[in-house]
């Protein structure tokens, strides 16, 4: 079992050895990744239930914890943000 530690908060990963859990370090709460699939979108979610999380975090994507919520949830990293602002063209100015 590896730890990694984010903005105060306790990351547990699992991996090969079950779900990927994202425990909160002040309400000791878990939560489980989880996918949806919608057409060609795929949506990424923390639950509390277990049953059918993910193993892993997808490439691309870390995990940050939103304190006005009280959830977590993926962001894209930011090498993965910056690849994607470089690839889009530059609109013509008229």
């Amino acid at each position: 079992m590896h730890y990694h530690y984010i903005s105060g908060s306790m990351i547990i990963i699992m991996g090969l050895f079950g779900s990927y859990v994202y425990k909160d370090k002040t309400t000791k709460k878990k939560w489980w990744l989880h996918s949806k699939t919608q057409g060609k979108t795929t949506f990424y979610y923390f639950s509390k239930e277990p049953e059918d999380a993910m193993n892993d975090i997808p490439g691309g994507y870390e995990v940050m914890f939103n304190e006005r919520s009280g959830i977590p949830m993926l962001r894209k990293t930011a090498k993965r943000r910056d690849k994607q602002k470089a690839e889009k063209p530059a609109k013509e100015i008229k």
